[in-house]
């Protein structure tokens, strides 16, 4: 047996994975490249809705680079020996991936301010542009050592006499420096996920008490509007009698006209529909924002277990590698979910979607 017969050996048990990952590639090339055809092309960019489109290249990007990086992983499993091209894959998938992680941190901070700040808080388009160049520059950080830390590893095979090669971190690194850096960005996504658990939470209960306090307003007419009427009944019964010919007919126009009636709920204030806007534009940021946290606490908790056990990928059975391979790259579904979030949950999205389709058919 040589080097391409143990590869081709090796591959029949990853193609859940490769199947898997070719599958989110493509949902993430259409659905995200449709976002940014409708946000970019179709709508006005606003403030609400200025991080979208960022989010979504982002998200285009790191739904290709993620699933190509892991189906050259899973197709040349021990015949990687291009050092070159697995340094690159790997620094640009870390660079999207923690780029997509920090935009939904600048994005969180963005709602928080809008609805629960103080009038005039609101993030500018300055801090906007400073806040995406902050997100960079910590990417880059992040990613650069990955050109350091992985490249084309040799790998034998004691059995079969065989020597292979696999993209895959190096041990030529002093352990200490791998180790802090694991500690450092395992903290870092911690944090963030943290920091958005709290200013959600915070922005849940202040949508929560608006609505209540709308609610409450809305009951309160209710019952001023009944007792007005029953009211004006009571002395339309008192006064009713001295006119035998016309009280009939008058208190029946007087009966239609203080009916009570539910105040309507239609926003017909100009101010009061852009704050309905911002907050349905935030709960859609919250819904992405739980995927994100789903998508990756299996890949944290995997990361933390890689640096807590020495060997803990080789020294673990065959079929359980095998599952745990395909739970690490769960994350990628973050960056192919949000176009369906928006098409859900932005009901402008949702117009400008069907008249695209409206004049493709025509």
């Amino acid at each position: 047996m040589d080097v391409e017969a143990w590869n081709s050996d090796l591959m029949e048990d990853m193609l859940p994975k490769t199947i898997f990952l070719i599958c989110c590639m493509a949902i993430g090339l259409f659905g995200n490249g449709f976002t940014l055809l409708i946000y970019c092309v179709k709508m006005k960019m606003s403030d609400e809705r200025y991080f979208i489109p960022v989010l979504a290249t982002v998200d285009l990007f790191a739904a290709t680079i993620c699933p190509i990086l892991g189906v050259m992983e899973s197709r040349m499993i021990v015949t990687f020996y291009n050092a070159s091209v697995c340094k690159i894959f790997w620094a640009a998938a870390s660079f999207l991936t923690l780029m997509s992680v920090f935009v939904l941190a600048i994005i969180a901070i963005q709602r928080y301010l809008k609805v629960c700040g103080s009038v005039g808080s609101n993030m500018n388009i300055f801090w906007r542009r400073i806040s995406l160049v902050i997100c960079i520059v910590l990417s880059a950080a992040f990613a650069t050592p990955m050109i350091i830390f992985h490249s084309s590893v040799e790998i034998k095979n004691v059995d079969k006499n065989l020597t292979g090669f696999q993209c895959a971190r190096t041990n030529e690194e002093d352990e200490t420096v791998v180790i802090i850096y694991g500690v450092i960005l395992v903290l870092t996504i911690l944090i963030i996920m943290t920091l958005l658990v709290v200013i959600y939470t915070k922005i849940a209960l202040k949508l929560y008490r608006h609505y209540k306090s709308i609610e409450k307003h809305e009951n309160s007419m209710w019952i001023r509007q009944s007792d007005d009427h029953e009211m004006h009944t009571s002395d339309t019964l008192v006064t009713g009698s001295s006119d035998e010919h016309g009280s009939s007919k008058d208190q029946g126009l007087q009966e239609k006209e203080f009916k009570p009636q539910k105040i309507p709920k239609t926003k017909v204030d100009k101010d009061s529909k852009k704050t309905n806007i911002t907050h349905k534009l935030t709960t859609m940021f919250m819904v992405i924002t739980m995927f994100f946290i789903l998508c990756y606490v299996p890949k944290v908790i995997l990361l933390v277990m890689e640096g807590l056990y020495d060997g803990f990928w080789e020294n673990m059975s065959d079929n359980l590698r095998h599952v745990l391979t395909l739970v690490n790259e769960i994350y990628i579904i973050n960056n192919i979910i949000n176009p369906f979030i928006y098409a859900f949950m932005d009901s402008r999205f949702q117009n400008e979607s069907k008249n695209l389709f409206h004049c493709l058919k025509i």
